[in-house]
Formats: C-alpha cells, sequence, structure tokens
C-alpha cells in the first residue's frame, strides 16, 4: 500500500514538472535534426494539418 501511494506521488511530481517544463523540453527535442524530421514528416501526413498549413502559406 505504501509503495504503490509513492509510485502515485512519484508519477504525480514527474508530470507537473514535465507540464511546467514541457515548452523546454519540446525545444529541446526538436533541436535534434533526426526527430525534427520525424515529427514534421508525421504531422504533414495528416491531411487536415497539411491542408490548413498550405492555406496559411499561400
Amino acid at each position: 500500500m505504501v509503495k504503490n501511494l509513492w509510485l502515485i506521488l512519484l508519477a504525480v511530481l514527474l508530470f507537473f514538472l514535465g507540464y511546467q517544463n514541457r515548452y523546454r523540453v519540446m525545444n529541446k527535442m526538436l533541436g535534434i535534426g533526426v526527430i525534427r524530421r520525424f515529427v514534421v514528416a508525421r504531422t504533414m501526413s495528416v491531411p487536415q494539418i497539411r491542408e490548413r498549413l498550405m492555406q496559411s502559406l499561400i
């Protein structure tokens, strides 16, 4: 019971810290070229997102 409580507390703490620093983490991750290319390729494969981006460029 106590172990489960510690695990839940740790998970909540990690979630809070991750949410608080989400943009910093995202900038660090997207600063890596391979990950950036992967994310952009996956994002552009979604038709709704691709259409919205292309409309805003034109």
